[in-house]
């Protein structure tokens, strides 16, 4: 199963540096971090079926945008910029 969770860079810093460490920090510190500015995320794989989409008069431009557009979003996007 994976699990998304958002955590503060303190509250992840403070758990790094901590001696005591329970099996869940183990789990968080072992997870894989979202780069800050990531767009939206969605299912590549589902995108592949296309089957939200009905091919009509579009150039593929159009339709690769239409694709996307129409896919879920499975994580929104990061708009904190950095600073």
């Amino acid at each position: 199963m994976q699990i998304v969770i958002e955590i503060s860079e303190r509250d992840y810093e403070l758990m790094k540096a901590s001696i005591c460490k329970s099996s869940s920090d183990f789990i968080i510190l072992n997870g894989t971090s979202l780069p800050k500015g990531h767009g939206r995320l969605i299912d590549a794989d589902e995108m592949k079926t296309m089957k939200n989409i009905q091919s009509a008069n579009f150039n593929a431009v159009e339709l690769i945008r239409l694709w996307i557009d129409n896919q879920q979003t499975i994580i929104e996007a990061d708009t904190e910029s950095e600073e």
